[in-house]
């Protein structure tokens, strides 16, 4: 423990020169200043990239550095491997893509007037939560079978399947079958396709209709060509 330390604290000695020669800035007394730390998404997930910004509240002389779990990874493991000098608006930022789920601690070093030996950084920390990665969406493949609710990916698309089939031919691709697969918003979220006579529909699938737009109120498959949205108000509700 006292040796991890001991190389942590090296560690620590070796950045804050690496940060003041980032910077191309000779010494100068220490004075503090403040940092505040934000990242790009809320919704943080295994996998996916963010980024992670420090604001300074004075122009540094020095760079800043920005770790994850500084107390836990091992010495010198700063993002992207090297201090950032803020821009003109006193931000500095990074990519993070966390590669595990649970707690994380973000720590920023920097945002002072002075380097080394009188560099005394104020520190800047944020907590957050990293998800786990979503579910990965299959690719469609010829041959495959395929059950009501299965969603894949085709031509940068996601699609449900509304009948069980199997892909036997190569042109029954989703986007070229609307009777076989729904078309969805790239987050996964309420279908959102022409209405059509035949195609079975589940409650909160939204379509459009000479122009609108409704949203299903009950499942059913609009059997009858004059089921339409616009004609049938028990079943859809116009947005």
């Amino acid at each position: 423990m006292a040796s991890a330390r001991v190389r942590r604290a090296s560690a620590g000695a070796v950045l804050m020169a690496a940060m003041a020669t980032a910077a191309g800035f000779a010494a100068t007394p220490a004075t503090a200043g403040l940092t505040t730390i934000t990242v790009s998404d809320n919704d943080i997930r295994v996998g996916r990239p963010i980024t992670v910004t420090v604001h300074c509240e004075v122009r540094s002389t020095v760079a800043v550095a920005i770790d994850v779990d500084p107390y836990s990874a091992e010495p010198g493991d700063i993002l992207e491997g090297r201090a950032v000098a803020p821009d003109e608006n006193l931000l500095a930022t990074v990519q993070w893509t966390p590669a595990t789920a649970g707690t994380h601690t973000i720590q920023a070093y920097g945002c002072a007037l002075g380097s080394p030996p009188d560099y005394r950084p104020p520190t800047s920390t944020l907590t957050v939560t990293v998800q786990a990665a979503l579910p990965t969406v299959p690719a469609w493949q010829q041959g495959a079978v395929y059950n009501v609710g299965d969603v894949v990916t085709f031509d940068g698309a996601q699609y449900r399947a509304i009948q069980a089939h199997t892909a036997h031919d190569a042109g029954w691709t989703p986007a070229a079958t609307p009777a076989l697969w729904q078309k969805l918003p790239a987050a996964g979220g309420p279908a959102v396709s022409a209405w059509a006579q035949g195609l079975a529909y589940n409650a909160g699938d939204v379509v459009t209709f000479d122009g609108a737009q409704y949203r299903c109120l009950q499942a059913h498959t609009a059997h009858d060509a004059g089921w339409t949205p616009a004609a049938t108000p028990a079943l859809w509700q116009r947005l």
